[in-house]
């Protein structure tokens, strides 16, 4: 737990003071040819969820007393 609150810390405080100026990145024609999804992460992240809960129950099954 202790990693975990140092790693956000400092990554928030660099979040909130970036080094330098931010760059604006070109957009690229694979860009346009993609589109944008704004729920996308969603999926990934219920997929996600879902593979480490089935695999959590697969590692840890249930006994029979």
């Amino acid at each position: 737990m202790g990693f975990t609150l140092v790693f956000f810390s400092a990554y928030i405080y660099f979040l909130k003071n970036p080094a330098s100026q931010v760059a604006v990145m070109p957009l690229l024609a694979m860009d346009r040819w993609v589109g944008f999804e704004p729920l996308a992460p969603c999926d990934l992240l219920v997929a996600l969820g879902l593979c480490i809960a089935a695999a959590h129950v697969s590692a840890h099954p249930a006994r029979a007393d």
